[in-house]
């Protein structure tokens, strides 16, 4: 509009003129508050994800100590399967130097009822040929 106006269209248009800056200043502030919404809403997701973070380093934390819990045990489970084998060692050997001592006391039992037979058996018939009687050792 090139022309002249009169005071009246001034006014009516410089009034929608404003309306229209006020409008867009309005959409402008509009903007800028879902520009900050979306910073918030995302810092929550940042939040969240750091949340994770600290999660996946406890699981992390609980799985490793689960772990060395476990070796542990099986550790332990070790050793007292060592001290029972040490000990039934032990009572074997025992078991053995008692079995032995007894064979040996039977020998010599043996021994000495052949000798007192042999001795009974001179004196009933006389001297007999000399037998070669093996002795206990030790």
């Amino acid at each position: 509009m090139a022309g002249r106006l009169t005071k009246h269209q001034y006014e009516m248009q410089k009034e929608t003129l404003e309306q229209e800056i006020r409008g867009i200043d309005i959409d402008i502030l509009k903007n800028k508050k879902t520009i900050k919404q979306n910073e918030f809403k995302a810092s929550e997701w940042d939040v969240k994800k750091s949340e994770e973070t600290i999660r996946k380093a406890k699981l992390g934390y609980e799985l490793a100590k689960v772990g060395n819990d476990i070796q542990e045990e099986k550790l332990t489970q070790q050793k007292d399967v060592l001290a029972f084998e040490k000990f039934a060692t032990g009572v074997n050997r025992k078991q053995l130097a008692v079995n032995a001592e007894t064979m040996l006391l039977s020998l010599a039992e043996s021994q000495q009822t052949l000798q007192e037979a042999k001795e009974l058996f001179q004196l009933k018939f006389g001297n007999a040929p000399a037998m070669n009687v093996p002795r206990l050792r030790g």
